[in-house]
């Protein structure tokens, strides 16, 4: 053993002579021995800088955390050991597995669920069928064995989706969260600065936000007639009933959402699903007459997603398309530079400009700084794919959390605001389902469920 460590000592690479270290001192199980010996190939190998040794740096220390694992008992040495092991490697499932259950050993289940979450959230891993429902199970598990029962319907919701959940977790979750309609949300607890921070997707620009949402006063160039476009009369309008099952949800919603004004409302049957904003010189609501009949969670999906694009997103939520609003902001480029329009539509959007009251014109402009800088990326279909990401989410949590609920919504409806497909967007959901966001703004707005001391 000593002249294999003095041939280590000169050339680092002679990996055979480590290898039969390796050998001899297992053969005579000298436990402490070995764990020394692989301390000191450690040393070696840190002390080379290039990557070239990184295979070998991982596999010595997935060694050492075997020995003090299965050879020594040392718990601690071993968690340590494997978590610079997955350092050097975070894809390899099976480091992230061995370390959930050493951290089950020694009664550190938080940590255990860390290592789990890092299989089943990290994009870049692919699971077998068998590896996703084991993890997945084994999460759900640990959130309901340690009173975290809100954390574990929700997994049980994702696991329910993806149709990989036994009859023992259906069962468990239906003690959590019995299979009811909407739950009215607790109006004392609203979405606020934060929790718009937890919800909103990274495509949501907050500079080129900032433009559009100030480009409001100029939709008026667009607005439609009630009858021509949209096929509505007076006739139509859906008066607010509080008796109704639809307006307790919508009431709701909207308090804890914040909107105000609120818009009119109106039934139409040239939806097959689902709602839009209509807009019209008052904007309202136009609600498919298939609404009534849906389970209460989708409408309630629905009704969240209308009423936050409705307060938030304004001029997304009219539908105007990317094409038009990127329009409407050179148009503004073009007037803040006091430069003549070389269009009808650049003409039509200077005078609707020149038009507006003077504080709504200083507003404009300060939000068009920073494009005028040069600093904007003037990107409105990924601005429009955030926005859509992020209205579903707001979906998902006001609705009360049914996934496949909200997944059918998505099915559903064909009124999208962006061009973003249908997998995206489940795709989004699912993620977002899984995330201490989701969990945070659950806990934060009264919605989580059950315990979780």
């Amino acid at each position: 053993i000593e002249y294999f460590n003095l041939t280590l000592d000169t050339n680092v690479n002679e990996l055979r002579a480590f290898e039969a270290i390796d050998r001899l001192l297992t053969a005579a199980r000298d436990w402490d021995a070995l764990e020394h010996n692989y301390r000191k190939m450690i040393k070696r190998v840190n002390d080379d800088p290039s990557d070239q040794l990184k295979d070998t740096r991982l596999l010595l220390w997935y060694g050492l955390g075997e020995i003090y694992k299965t050879r020594l008992g040392q718990w601690d040495n071993a968690i340590q050991a494997f978590k610079i092991a997955s350092e050097i490697n975070p894809k390899d499932i099976k480091l992230h597995s061995i370390l959930a259950e050493l951290y089950r050993k020694i009664g550190s289940y938080n940590d255990a669920i860390e290592e789990i979450r890092k299989i089943i959230l990290n994009p870049s891993i692919k699971l077998s069928a068998d590896e996703m429902k084991s993890n997945y199970r084994m999460l759900f598990l640990l959130y309901y064995n340690t009173k975290q029962f809100d954390r574990a319907y929700c997994v049980a919701e994702v696991m329910n989706y993806k149709d990989i959940a036994d009859d023992d977790v259906q069962q468990l979750r239906n003690i959590v969260v019995p299979d009811e309609g909407f739950q009215a949300l607790n109006e004392n607890r609203r979405i606020n600065a934060d929790a718009l921070k937890l919800l909103t997707h990274a495509y949501v620009n907050a500079d080129l936000n900032n433009i559009i949402r100030n480009l409001q006063p100029l939709k008026n160039l667009y607005v439609k007639d009630p009858k021509k476009d949209y096929n509505i009369q007076r006739k139509d309008e859906f008066k607010c009933n509080n008796e109704l099952v639809f307006w307790k949800i919508f009431n709701n919603i909207s308090r804890v959402i914040g909107m105000n004004p609120t818009p009119a409302v109106y039934r139409t049957r040239m939806l097959n699903y689902g709602g839009v904003i209509a807009n019209l010189k008052n904007e309202a609501f136009m609600i498919a007459e298939t609404a009534k009949q849906l389970p209460q969670r989708q409408l309630a999906f629905i009704l969240s997603k209308l009423c936050f694009l409705y307060s938030y997103y304004p001029m997304a939520g009219i539908q105007l398309g990317g094409g038009t609003i990127k329009e409407l902001i050179v148009g503004c480029f073009v007037y803040f530079q006091h430069k003549a329009p070389t269009s009808a539509t650049m003409k039509s959007v200077h005078d609707e400009i020149s038009n507006l009251m003077e504080l709504q014109r200083k507003q404009l402009e300060q939000a068009m700084a920073p494009m005028l800088r040069n600093e904007v990326d003037m990107n409105v279909s990924t601005w429009l794919k955030g926005v859509e990401f992020t209205c579903n989410r707001v979906g998902l949590l006001l609705s009360g959390g049914d996934l496949q609920a909200a997944i059918n919504c998505i099915d559903y409806d064909e009124n999208r605001i962006s061009k973003v497909d249908k997998v995206e967007l489940k795709n989004d959901l699912v993620n977002f389902a899984m995330s201490d966001a989701y969990f945070e703004l659950r806990e934060g707005l009264d919605i989580a469920y059950g315990s979780e001391e």
